[in-house]
C-alpha cells in the first residue's frame, strides 16, 4: 500500500513538474512572441507607416491584454496623425490598464503635453489646462517615483509654466540613488535650462567621474552653450581656474570643433595630444574626427574612424560618427549600416534622432519620414530647446513646411525666451508666410533687445517697405545704413528704397553702385546675382531716363530687396 501510495505520489510530482515545465515554455515564447511583434510595430513606426504599425499594436493588445502599454503606444500615433478622437480614445484605455514601470504613463503624460503645446502655439491654451495636466503629473510621479521618463516629461511641463519651483524638485528627485553618466547628463542639462550653470557643471563633472567616454557629456555642453552663449565664458573661466582637469578642455574642444573655432580646438587638441591619457579614452579622437570633418580634412579623418573601429567597433560614438562620415561621402547605403548599429547600442543617443536619421532621410529624397525620429528626439528632452529648433529648421528647410517650423520655433522660445537669432528666424518664417504684422512685432522684440544689430533694422525695414508702411521704412533702413556705411546688403536696400518708393533714380543709382563695386569672392552666390540683376537694372533705368523724352513715361522694374 505504501508503495503504491508512493508511486501515486512519484507520478503527480512528474505530472506537476510537466505542467511547470509547459507553463514555462509557453511564457517564454509569449514573451518572445511579444519581443518580435513589438520590434516590427517600431519597425513600421519608424518607417512612417503609422497604420500598419496600430494593426500591429492592436494584434499584441489582444493577447497582452492587461498591459497599458499597447494602447499608449496606438494613442500616440493617432496623436502624431492628428486624429485626436482616436487618441484620446486609447488614452482611456490605457488608463484602465496595468503599468508596472510607468513606461505607459510617461508616453500619455507626452501626449497630454504635445496637446497642450498645440493649443498654446494656436493662442487657445487656458489655466484650466495647466491645472488639468499638472494634476495628471503629479500623480505619475507619486505613482511612479523611480521612472525618469515621467520626470523629464513633468520637468517640461513645469518649466514651460515657468513653474521653476517644482521643475527643481524634480531635478533634485533624478538620478539620485543608482545611477549612469547618461542620466547625470540628463540632471546637468535641466539645471541648465533653469540657469544654474554651477550644479549644471558639478553634475558634468561627477557623470565624467562615473564615466569619462560617455559622448553626452560633451554633447551637453555644446547644446547649453548654443542657448546660452555665456556657458562658452563660463568654461573658459574654469580651465583657467582648474588648469590640471581635463574635462574643461574636452568641453572647450567640443564647442570650438563644432564650427565655431577650429583653430582654437585644434590647438587644444594638440596640447591634450602631448597627454598622458588612458587607453580606452576615445574621446579625444572622437573630437579629432569631428575637427577633421569640419575642416574638410577627410583622408585624416577616414584614418582615425578605422582605426576606431577597429578597436572599438562596440562603441555606439564610433558607429555614429562612421554613419556621418558615409553620409557626407554620399553613401548613403554605408550611413544606414552604421546608424543602425549605433542606435542598436543606444537608442536614447538624441544626435541619432536630431541630425543622423533626419540627414540620411533627406539625402534618400525621403525627408518627411523623419517625422518619428523627431518626434522621439522631444520626448527624451521635451525641455532641451535645441531639440525644437533643431526640429524647425528641419521642417522648414527639407520638408518646406513653414508651419510647423513656426510651431517648433515658438515653442522653442518659452524655454528660451533670450534667444534672439531665434526670434530674428522666427520672424523671417512670418515673413515667408506673409504674416507681416507678426513679423514687425518679433523683430522690434528682437531690436528692442539688440538695438545695434544691423539685420534686424534691414530685415524691419524691408518689411515696412512689403507692407507700405514707407516712413517707417527709411527710418529702419537708414539706421542699418548709419550702423555700417559699407555692408552691401543695407546699401542695395538703401538704392532700391530710393528707386521703388521715392522715384530717385541719382540716389538709387549711388547706393547700388556702391554696393555692385563692393562685391567680393568670398560674397554668397545669391548676393552678387541679386546685387548685379539690381545694378544692371538701375544702369538701364538711367540711360532710358537720360535719353527719354518729356512727359514720356518710364516703366520701373522689379528691384529686389533684402531681409
Amino acid at each position: 500500500m505504501r508503495k503504491k501510495l508512493y508511486g501515486n505520489k512519484n507520478m503527480l510530482l512528474v505530472a506537476i513538474i510537466g505542467l511547470l515545465a509547459i507553463l514555462i515554455v509557453l511564457i517564454v515564447k509569449n514573451k518572445t512572441d511579444l519581443k518580435k511583434y513589438s520590434e516590427k510595430g517600431n519597425e513600421y513606426f519608424y518607417s512612417s507607416n503609422f497604420e500598419e504599425s496600430i494593426k500591429v499594436y492592436e494584434s499584441i493588445n489582444k493577447t497582452d491584454k492587461r498591459s497599458a502599454i499597447w494602447p499608449a503606444k496606438i494613442s500616440e500615433l493617432y496623436l502624431l496623425q492628428d486624429d485626436n478622437e482616436n487618441a484620446e480614445k486609447y488614452m482611456k484605455v490605457a488608463m484602465e490598464k496595468e503599468d508596472k514601470s510607468g513606461d505607459a504613463h510617461s508616453i500619455l503624460l507626452n501626449n497630454e503635453f504635445l496637446n497642450l503645446k498645440e493649443k498654446f502655439v494656436e493662442n487657445r491654451i487656458s489655466e484650466e489646462d495647466y491645472t488639468e495636466i499638472f494634476k495628471h503629473a503629479k500623480e505619475d510621479l507619486d505613482m511612479y517615483p523611480e521612472n525618469n521618463d515621467i520626470k523629464r516629461v513633468a520637468f517640461a511641463i513645469y518649466l514651460f509654466h515657468g513653474d521653476s519651483i517644482n521643475a527643481k524638485k524634480i531635478i533634485d528627485s533624478y538620478a539620485t540613488k543608482s545611477f549612469t553618466a547618461s542620466e547625470l547628463c540628463d540632471k546637468a542639462m535641466m539645471y541648465f535650462q533653469l540657469n544654474d550653470s554651477k550644479s549644471a557643471f558639478s553634475t558634468l563633472i561627477e557623470a565624467y567621474e562615473l564615466d569619462k567616454n560617455e559622448m553626452k557629456i560633451y554633447d551637453v555642453v555644446y547644446e547649453a552653450y548654443m542657448s546660452n552663449g555665456n556657458v562658452l565664458n563660463e568654461l573658459i573661466n574654469l580651465a583657467n581656474e582648474n588648469n590640471s582637469e581635463l574635462f574643461y578642455k574636452l568641453a572647450l574642444i567640443k564647442i570650438y570643433v563644432s564650427n565655431i573655432d577650429l583653430n582654437k580646438g585644434e590647438d587644444l587638441l594638440n596640447e591634450i595630444g602631448g597627454m598622458k591619457i588612458e587607453n580606452n579614452f576615445i574621446i579625444p579622437q572622437l573630437l579629432m574626427v569631428e575637427l577633421l570633418n569640419n575642416k574638410c580634412e577627410f583622408d585624416k579623418e577616414e584614418k582615425i574612424i578605422y582605426d576606431l573601429l577597429n578597436n572599438h567597433s562596440d562603441d555606439y560614438k564610433v558607429n555614429y560618427l562612421t554613419a556621418c562620415y558615409w553620409l557626407n561621402k554620399n553613401d548613403i547605403e554605408k550611413a544606414i549600416k552604421y546608424f543602425k548599429i549605433a542606435i542598436k547600442q543606444n537608442e536614447k543617443y538624441l544626435p541619432l534622432y536630431t541630425k543622423l536619421a533626419p540627414d540620411i532621410l533627406e539625402m534618400k529624397g525621403e525627408p518627411n519620414k523623419a517625422i518619428p525620429y523627431l518626434h522621439y528626439a522631444i520626448y527624451y528632452e521635451p525641455y532641451n530647446p535645441l531639440t525644437y529648433v533643431n526640429s524647425g529648421y528641419y521642417n522648414l528647410y527639407s520638408m518646406n513646411n513653414s508651419v510647423n517650423a513656426l510651431e517648433h520655433f515658438k515653442i522653442a522660445q518659452v524655454f528660451n525666451e533670450d534667444d534672439l537669432e531665434l526670434k530674428y528666424q522666427t520672424a523671417l518664417v512670418y515673413l515667408s508666410n506673409h504674416n507681416y504684422n507678426e513679423a514687425i512685432e518679433m523683430l522690434n522684440i528682437c531690436i528692442e533687445k539688440d538695438s545695434k544689430n544691423i539685420k534686424y533694422h534691414r530685415t524691419l525695414g524691408t518689411t515696412y517697405v512689403i507692407s507700405k508702411r514707407q516712413d517707417e521704412a527709411i527710418k529702419e533702413i537708414n539706421e542699418a545704413y548709419e550702423l555700417d556705411k559699407s555692408n552691401i546688403l543695407t546699401l542695395n536696400n538703401l538704392g532700391c528704397y530710393y528707386i521703388t518708393v521715392e522715384g530717385d533714380i541719382e540716389k538709387s543709382f549711388k547706393n547700388i553702385e556702391l554696393a555692385f563695386k563692393s562685391l567680393k569672392e568670398e560674397h554668397d552666390e545669391y548676393t552678387v546675382k541679386t546685387i548685379t540683376e539690381n545694378y544692371n537694372k538701375i544702369i538701364d533705368l538711367k540711360k532710358k531716363y537720360e535719353k527719354g523724352k518729356e512727359n514720356e513715361v518710364i516703366e520701373i522694374p522689379d528691384f529686389v530687396m533684402f531681409y
